[in-house]
């Protein structure tokens, strides 16, 4: 799956000035103008540093899906997402479900309706997504209320902090002696301690455990009660996900697919199951399948679920 998104967003800093001037313990009201630069540059080196655009805007993001292929939900690339505006698959609008859109504010996963798998294609996404900066106005000229969670904005004055100390001096001088011939030495900064970001690593976005926290709220959210086991083995019940078994396998009334089933692996690490391998029997409701392929879900290194493709259904 790739995506591309687009949208225009105010240039604002993601804290106030005044958050700012209270951290330097500064009452000129004449030295706003050097600080709102620097806070705006901190503002950008956090978003950089993040990897997405954080402010709210209506966007418009393109998602792929190569033939063959099937998602369990699409990934928008800004949150917290505040509404769908509107959802085509190559061109043509999709309706729009009865209890309208069912997505996930806190990352941006758009679940299809009626328990569906989202099939290839290309989708436009429509949408309002991102945080509210301090200060921020509506169309007509009304504040909002800002929305940065408390540790991005944290990270934000530390690193304005340190553009406005490090302003008027090398920031790896480390000594410097005027004795005899003089001396000076430079700091080598460590790669590892993680600088001004430290601050906001704790909020999962650089952490590895991010996408089996993603698929969890996937899985839970959609999937339903199965077994698996080996044959004439004890079954391991799960949760797991996939379409209604009628429909599953077809498109436009001719069969495309196997039955497939995404599940999480803590069910069957709990279990100390092993590895899901062919011939193994999964039973979905009064439905039995035999395991024809399994290929592992990867969060870095690591084994975070399995998509179980089967045959059978009877």
């Amino acid at each position: 799956m790739a995506s591309l998104t687009d949208g225009t967003q105010a240039d604002l800093p993601l804290v106030s000035l005044q958050s700012l001037m209270d951290s330097l313990s500064i009452t000129d009201g004449n030295a706003g103008g050097a600080l709102a630069d620097i806070l705006l540059r901190a503002s950008q080196a956090v978003t950089s540093y993040i990897g997405r655009p954080l402010l709210i805007a209506d966007r418009e993001e393109t998602v792929r899906i190569r033939p063959g292929d099937i998602q369990l939900s699409l990934k928008m690339s800004v949150w917290p997402v505040t509404g769908i505006t509107a959802v085509m698959r190559d061109g043509n609008p999709l309706p729009v479900p009865r209890d309208g859109w069912d997505y996930d504010v806190t990352c941006g996963l758009l679940y299809p309706s009626e328990g569906q798998f989202w099939v290839a294609g290309r989708y436009v996404l429509q949408y309002r997504a991102g945080w509210v900066a301090p200060d921020q106005t509506d169309g007509d000229g009304n504040a909002i209320p800002a929305t940065v969670p408390a540790d991005v904005g944290s990270a934000v004055l530390i690193t304005a902090r340190a553009l406005y100390y490090g302003r008027d001096r090398d920031p790896l001088l480390k000594s410097e002696s005027e004795q005899g011939v003089g001396s000076t030495s430079w700091a080598t900064p460590d790669a590892s301690s993680g600088g001004p970001f430290r601050a906001i690593s704790a909020r999962g976005f650089f952490l590895m455990g991010f996408q089996s926290d993603r698929r969890r709220r996937q899985i839970r959210h959609k999937g339903r009660m199965m077994t698996l086991s080996r044959v004439n083995g004890n079954p391991v019940p799960l949760v797991a996900y996939s379409a209604p078994p009628a429909t599953a396998a077809l498109e436009a009334g001719v069969s495309v697919m196997p039955f497939v089933a995404e599940t999480l692996n803590d069910e069957l690490v709990a279990a100390s199951y092993g590895l899901p391998r062919n011939g193994d029997v999964l039973i979905d409701g009064s439905r039995e399948y035999t395991l024809t392929d399994a290929t592992a879900v990867y969060d870095g290194s690591e084994v975070c679920g399995w998509k179980l493709f089967a045959a059978g259904g009877t």
